[in-house]
């Protein structure tokens, strides 16, 4: 059964068109993934679906009696909204506590006014609300925006098994391949379709521009050649107007023949960074780091190194000190305690979240020109690798998006010669192909990166090594971010032991040394006492296990246990992981 049919659907604003002939059409179960560059009309499309816009022209259907739920970009809350007015009464018990769970939505957050969340907050209570409203159709306009990279997770695995609608509008390339079934990309005001995931849209995306440049180009080449006949006939027709007719009726053929629309080239990024010629093991140190706010240890004796061509990837929850880190990694921040070592050689590169320039009225090649020491004519070449061409080289850096902005400052850095970068979120509210543009400048990068990002896409394609930062600790993991994942689920991860020997080592330094015979004794100890303290927890998680079935019907009572439920898991992991620490300490001795 069809449950959206979109039909010549036209719409504009002053005077810009925004969709130009739009017709797809969705069944009821699918799971539809909505693509295309910002501004295509993803959003607009979405609001023509809920009926906060009216198409121009062209129709779109949808049934009178389904539920309607919008995920907005920007939700907007009347004053004093709490959390929990959001959503509201729930019908099913068991959802609602899966769904708190999940989105982590504590009675804090619940009770909370909505104006003063964060945006990440926001999306999870709004977010909650249309899983609970189990909705006929549901609209997601980017929902892992916002969200930490165990919270995407969670998402993709719920929806995973939502046996009704869903359409979403989404940039995050790894939840359009676990969530959709099919993509539908926006471009040029038109809907094109692909029937499969990202990675299948990515590949077919390709092949079809490759038959289209190749059917273009033979259809060319035949009008060409016949434009051609028909110019020399009518050379040699003179008077003739027998053979002016025939050169007029070539003519016509020659643009009937151009059928195909040349494709628009999907050009890479043809910036490449300077050699440094440096490379070595230790590029850059953190030692014993230390740093609180408001009484809160955030960083609680980081003690980690970066070796040379390493690409590290800075991951944890939001609000876990990542940034925090990367700026006394910086010296842009001083920590409360600790210290930072960067290697003689080292150059290093910053990319931040938020790009800016010092001037906003320079243009771009005035930009180069102040921040490299390069002549205009080279200028203009290297703003050209990086897609800043024509007329867009004189425009102010004040009007360039934050995909340009990102752009344009890779394009400074790949003329430094660092063998050291740092990236803040590169790809964070860019659009697929911007990703790719940053992706293909980082491509040819051999040196050391080190970088925080929630773009699992980008974080698989470029880590070589994961940092994952909680509760104040760092567990360092060597491989890619897939192996890290089945190793964190395998319960497999553990603090690292180079960084326990590090200290080991500071503790030698100070004088205090302990026998191969009296630190395996004390290994010994604090695993049976850790052993005992997750059996307490245990139990402990069972008695809430059995109130939250007591308390099934009664919602403050519930979202309470939830939360202490929440709060004993998470101490029974820190447990196991601590528990986990010691023994690969102890088979390491």
């Amino acid at each position: 059964m069809i449950l959206i049919d979109a039909n010549n659907v036209h719409k504009g604003f002053g005077g810009q068109s925004v969709l130009r002939g739009l017709s797809f059409a969705v069944e009821r179960g699918e799971h539809v993934g909505l693509v295309g560059s910002n501004g295509a009309g993803k959003t607009t499309l979405l609001r023509i679906l809920t009926g906060e816009e009216i198409p121009d022209e062209g129709s779109v259907s949808v049934p009178d009696n389904i539920t309607v739920g919008l995920l907005s970009q920007l939700p907007v809350y009347p004053a004093g909204t709490k959390g929990g007015d959001v959503i509201g009464p729930f019908e099913y018990e068991t959802d609602f506590s899966r769904v708190c769970r999940g989105l982590r939505l504590d009675r804090l957050l619940l009770e909370g006014d909505m104006s003063r969340l964060s945006g990440g907050e926001q999306t999870r209570v709004n977010l909650a609300r249309l899983l609970l409203r189990r909705s006929d159709l549901l609209l997601l306009d980017e929902p892992t925006n916002h969200l930490d990279l165990r919270a995407c997770k969670w998402l993709e695995d719920y929806l995973s098994g939502y046996k009704r609608t869903v359409v979403a509008v989404s940039h995050d390339r790894y939840f359009l391949d676990r969530f959709a079934r099919r993509i539908i990309e926006i471009t040029d005001g038109k809907a094109e379709f692909y029937s499969g995931n990202y990675s299948f849209y990515a590949e077919e995306r390709e092949a079809r521009r490759i038959e289209r440049e190749r059917r273009y180009e033979k259809e060319k080449r035949e009008h060409d050649r016949l434009a051609a006949a028909a110019k020399q006939m009518h050379a040699w027709a003179g008077k003739n107007e027998k053979l002016h007719k025939r050169a007029f009726a070539m003519e016509k053929r020659a643009e009937r023949i151009l059928k195909t629309e040349r494709p628009k080239t999907g050009r890479g990024l043809k910036g490449e960074f300077s050699e440094t010629g440096f490379f070595a093991d230790d590029v850059y140190r953190v030692i014993d780091i230390f740093k609180a706010y408001g009484g809160r240890r955030i960083l609680d004796g980081i003690t980690l190194n970066i070796r040379g061509g390493e690409r590290v990837a800075l991951l944890g929850d939001n609000g876990t000190g990542k940034t925090t880190l990367l700026r006394i990694m910086l010296e842009e921040i001083r920590p409360d305690g600790g210290s930072v070592w960067r290697g003689p050689s080292v150059k290093v590169g910053y990319l931040p979240q938020t790009v800016t320039f010092e001037n906003k009225e320079r243009n771009l090649v005035d930009t180069l020109l102040y921040e490299l020491d390069v002549s205009p004519a080279e200028a203009r070449n290297r703003l050209a690798a990086y897609h800043f061409t024509g007329e867009k080289v004189f425009d102010s850096v004040g009007k360039l998006s934050g995909g340009e902005r990102s752009r344009l400052r890779l394009c400074i850095l790949t003329a430094r010669n660092v063998n050291l970068l740092m990236l803040d979120e590169p790809t964070n509210h860019l659009d697929i192909a911007s990703r790719e543009w940053v992706e293909a400048a980082l491509d040819g990068y051999e040196q050391a990166m080190l970088f925080v990002s929630h773009d699992r896409y980008f974080i698989e394609r470029f880590a070589t090594r994961i940092w994952w930062l909680e509760d104040g600790k760092i567990w360092d993991f060597q491989g890619n971010y897939g192996a890290f994942v089945s190793a964190r689920e395998a319960g497999a991860l553990a603090p690292s032991p180079r960084a326990r020997k590090e200290k080991s080592a500071a503790r030698a330094d100070t004088g205090i040394k302990m026998s191969p015979l009296g630190m395996r004794r004390r290994l010994e100890q604090e695993a049976a006492m850790l052993e005992r303290k997750i059996e307490g927890v245990e139990k402990e998680l069972f008695d809430v296990g059995e109130r939250i079935a007591e308390a099934a019907s009664d919602a403050d009572a519930l979202v309470a246990l939830l939360e202490e439920q929440a709060a004993l898991e998470k101490q029974r992991d820190g447990l196991y992981v601590l528990l986990t620490g010691l023994s690969t300490v102890d088979n390491a001795e």
